[in-house]
């Protein structure tokens, strides 16, 4: 494509190891020119862009003629080359930070969480300076989106507006985002009081982050009450995975409570926890 005109559409089929294609009138040299394989993920296949190709791409990813699913695609493209030793983590990078400028798609952001978790895991046990940095990057383009969407959201908003907010709210806890822990533990307090609920939609968000920093017998207390209140199995799932969030000694000091009471939770349930 260039400047947002389809230069050609084809379908081949791939019966032989490798094949050729030409395409007129394309200019690698225009900024503005640009390719994309496997428009709207119709096909079964995975897509390894050279350099030339990927930046080309890359620089137009905000181009009215792609879709979140193509944004979403050519990132989980990016995924399969690494696991295969072909990409490189760098591209994923780029592509977490130039989202944050437009990207609204909540189907495109949990994968770029998902695999930010993973890159962060990577360095927990022998490089804290890495991991402090990884963690400072990925605050750095989800906190301002998170302050655009708002701590709290009406009834009129986009479904996956509240989607992102919940996403972004967790794992910015889950980083230990000050403003965001604060605000969890405000919510969770009211919540717990009867004055303001938390909407279904945040609950697991919420959940998670006032135990990611939980220190104090109260709140622990203070789920239990509600683990206890609870009706649905929906929300006892959803307290027993946030308990597993938890600093070690107060997971396992909760894990002895609910063990002890047959009636509170099944031996089968405990793994939820770790959930």
């Amino acid at each position: 494509m260039k400047d947002g005109i389809h230069l050609e559409k084809f379908e081949f089929l791939f019966d032989k190891k490798t094949t050729s294609i030409e395409l007129d009138g394309v200019d690698l040299a225009d900024p503005n020119c640009w390719i994309k394989i496997n428009p709207g993920l119709t096909g079964f296949y995975r897509v390894h862009y050279s350099e030339q190709l990927f930046h080309r791409l890359f620089d137009n990813l905000s181009n009215v003629n792609l879709t979140c699913i193509d944004r979403m695609g050519l990132f989980d493209d990016q995924v399969a080359m690494v696991h295969t030793e072909t990409g490189s983590t760098v591209r994923l990078l780029q592509m977490a930070k130039h989202f944050s400028k437009y990207e609204r798609s909540y189907t495109v952001w949990r994968a770029v969480i998902s695999i930010l978790h993973l890159i962060r895991s990577l360095t927990w046990e022998n490089d804290q300076g890495t991991a402090d940095k990884i963690d400072s990057f990925c605050i750095s383009i989800l906190k301002p989106f998170l302050d655009e969407l708002g701590l709290h959201g009406s009834s009129q908003e986009p479904n996956s507006d509240k989607q992102c907010r919940s996403a972004l709210f967790g794992y910015l806890a889950t980083l230990g985002e000050t403003e965001v822990q604060r605000a969890a533990k405000e919510m969770f307090q009211k919540h717990t009081e009867g004055t303001q609920l938390i909407g279904v939609g945040m609950k697991d968000a919420v959940y998670k982050a006032v135990m990611t920093g939980a220190s104090t017998r109260q709140t622990f207390n203070q789920m239990k009450t509600l683990y206890r209140n609870a009706e649905l199995a929906e929300e006892k799932n959803r307290i027993l995975h946030a308990i597993g969030k938890s600093p070690l000694s107060h997971t396992v000091r909760s894990l002895h409570f609910l063990s002890k009471n047959s009636t509170l939770i099944f031996p089968e349930q405990i793994v939820d926890f770790f959930g």
